[in-house]
């Protein structure tokens, strides 16, 4: 069985996972490295929305505002299960991959191959991948992106994270990554020197590219960020020894 598990994801989804794994048998510390801040998005320009993406939870939780009156006719769509669970508890049905929790997972839903002439908005973070709305631009559609929310350094978690590896914990095993951002501030916090030695556990390829060019060599990757894909990449690694 694996070690002490940081999980340095955004809250409240980082206290949700470490209580999912502590479930699953891992014990767990919350050490969120970036909190995230709604900011001001503009206005539709598209108008009428056809079909609305939402890319996370704080993409609903931050941007739902902006958009609701234009819901009515619009088919929403979200990224993965806690996004479709979050639009679901303010009454909005939406459509979510069945497996997997990425944009090339979205991409390939059926009701997304014929969207030619359709007004659509992606609801998401700032910087956020551009993949989906370059896509949908390639099939045709009109796309606008409302960038509702910043991800910021989280001083505390930075501080408890930092406090566990200056003293060289010895049981604290993995740290659980959510994204690039969130790589970039562990990066901040770990001698290049030390980077190998760490266990990472990250969403996707994409994060996992940013990790090893930053000198983080040691990393699995899980099937998107929900808490039974980190849980099963736990299980999956500890299997293999």
């Amino acid at each position: 069985m694996s070690g002490v598990i940081a999980v340095t994801r955004t809250e409240p989804g980082a206290s949700v996972q470490a209580r999912a794994l502590r479930a699953a048998g891992f014990e767990s510390r919350v050490c969120p490295l970036l909190s995230v801040q709604c900011c001001e998005a503009p206005r539709l320009s598209v108008g009428t929305p056809d079909i609305v993406f939402f890319m996370s939870v704080h993409a609903v939780r931050c941007g739902l505002g902006h958009v609701r009156n234009s819901l009515d006719a619009a088919r929403c769509f979200a990224v993965g299960r806690a996004t479709a669970d979050a639009l679901s508890a303010e009454g909005i049905e939406s459509r979510v991959p069945e497996t997997g929790e990425s944009t090339e997972d979205l991409l390939a839903l059926p009701e997304l191959r014929e969207v030619s002439d359709a007004n659509i908005v992606i609801v998401r973070g700032e910087g956020g991948r551009e993949k989906l709305a370059e896509e949908l631009e390639a099939r045709a559609a009109q796309v606008e992106c409302l960038d509702v929310y910043r991800r910021i350094r989280n001083r505390q978690g930075m501080m408890d994270l930092q406090g566990a590896l200056r003293d060289a914990l010895q049981d604290l095993d993995t740290v659980v990554i959510g994204s690039g951002d969130g790589v970039r501030a562990l990066a901040d916090l770990v001698a290049m020197d030390r980077r190998g030695e760490l266990n990472l556990i990250v969403p996707s390829k994409r994060v996992a590219d940013v990790a090893l060019e930053l000198g983080f060599a040691t990393l699995s990757i899980s099937d998107g960020a929900s808490d039974e894909a980190v849980i099963s990449c736990l299980k999956s690694r500890d299997q293999r020894g």
